[in-house]
């Protein structure tokens, strides 16, 4: 790629943390991908004669994250203009599990995973948001371990009459949903930041996050990684949040040609060094895929059960 026209770097910072050798862990990233438009904006505006290039670019992107475990905001269905060729099969095949779905609003959430086996999967959509916004999990068993996994996207337009309190209210429903899991991680674009009377100066209000210290998270950081725009960063909108997990090698990386944002990933390592942890039954809905992934393919099939599997669900 001609480096005048790409902005990439990788920025290292530290988290002072612990463990012993027998300690479980795995890797994790969260990463607002712009919906494929090249930094952008909505919907991808790849052209099928750049596709290849692209293809390559975003393989070469997420091998140098290389996160067992990765969350994906403003994701797409298709990663072409032409709306033919899926993001799951061309952007993220070295994953072997995915939580996604078909025909979702702009506001899109996926999970993809490796070396892990998942237990189940869903959405659930915020109950006081600007645009439908919602959050995406995965029950994950991770090296015997089960672990849940979220990637959420946050309302960013607050300063709507009625909704200046939307997003506060959705970290808390996100504090709420998983207070009796025992290890939890958040990933996401939580846009935390405010636009000024002027409708022109954008603002960064880190203190949002302290609902997440209050009730017993570690962060990432607490406002002080900045991950947007991808270019010149001025605000800490991107984070990770866990809960009976431990947060080290916090690291971004940043290519302004495929995204606006900054990926941010980690290192997470089980508080307990891997014993077993029994955890209570969540309060959300559980997703059925019924004869299959009958949505996105003919009930009773090979490709509908194959689809099924790759999306999370289990069979009985």
């Amino acid at each position: 790629m001609n480096a005048i026209l790409a902005f990439l770097s990788v920025s290292m910072f530290a988290v002072v943390t612990a463990w012993s050798d027998d300690a479980v862990s795995f890797t994790f990233g969260t990463w607002n991908i712009a919906h494929y438009s090249c930094g952008k904006t909505y919907p991808s505006n790849i052209s099928p004669a750049d596709l290849p290039k692209y293809i390559s670019n975003y393989e070469d992107f997420l091998n140098r994250a290389d996160v067992s475990v990765l969350g994906v905001c403003e994701d797409s269905w298709f990663c072409d203009a032409a709306g033919s060729v899926t993001a799951r099969e061309k952007i993220f095949p070295r994953y072997s599990g995915a939580a996604n779905e078909r025909n979702r609003p702009f506001d899109y959430n996926s999970l993809y995973w490796t070396n892990a086996v998942c237990v189940a999967s869903g959405r659930r959509m915020f109950k006081k948001a600007t645009e439908p916004r919602f959050y995406r999990w995965a029950r994950l068993i991770v090296s015997g371990r089960e672990v849940m996994v979220v990637e959420a996207h946050l309302d960013w337009n607050i300063t709507l009459p009625g909704y200046e309190d939307a997003r506060v209210r959705q970290i808390q429903e996100l504090i709420d949903d998983f207070k009796n899991e025992r290890c939890v991680v958040i990933g996401g674009d939580f846009n935390t930041s405010r636009m000024l009377p002027d409708g022109k100066t954008e603002i960064d209000v880190p203190g949002d996050y302290e609902a997440f210290r209050a009730a017993g998270y570690v962060g990432a950081h607490w406002g002080t990684i900045k991950t947007w725009p991808a270019a010149k960063p001025f605000l800490t909108i991107d984070n990770i949040f866990a809960k009976g997990l431990r947060i080290s090698e916090v690291r971004t990386l940043t290519d302004d040609t495929l995204s606006d944002h900054a990926l941010m990933c980690c290192r997470l390592t089980f508080d307990d060094g891997g014993k077993s942890v029994a955890i209570a039954k969540p309060s959300y809905e559980t997703l059925i895929a019924h004869r299959g992934e009958s949505y996105d393919a003919p009930e009773n099939t090979l490709p509908a059960y194959r689809m099924a599997v790759e999306r999370g669900f289990g069979f009985e």
